[in-house]
């Protein structure tokens, strides 16, 4: 719990102190809120790139982000990366062929 707070969360020792559970709580889902907003930004320039070159077989925004969520939580960002770069790298494949 310390390292995700000192860590991903950049919070310094003396501001995860001062917090309650329910705050930390609180800090915790905003900070999943906007790692899944950025996701969705990255997600939503790569697909809008990929349309240029892929005429046939482009999958619908939501189907090409299905990989990042699971019951609506997100994915290890490590699997999210590697998945998003095998699916860009099949659509693109797919285009030309």
């Amino acid at each position: 719990m310390l390292t995700f707070a000192f860590g991903e969360m950049g919070m310094m020792p003396n501001e995860f102190y001062a917090l309650t559970w329910n705050q930390y709580i609180l800090k915790c889902q905003g900070f999943f809120n906007k790692e899944k907003k950025d996701w969705e930004r990255i997600g939503w320039a790569t697909w809008n790139g990929m349309r240029v070159h892929v005429n046939k077989g482009m999958p619908s925004f939501k189907k090409f982000m299905s990989f990042i969520y699971e019951n609506d939580e997100i994915a290890d960002m490590d699997v999210i990366k590697e998945q998003m770069n095998k699916a860009m790298l099949k659509y693109l494949q797919d285009a030309r062929n």
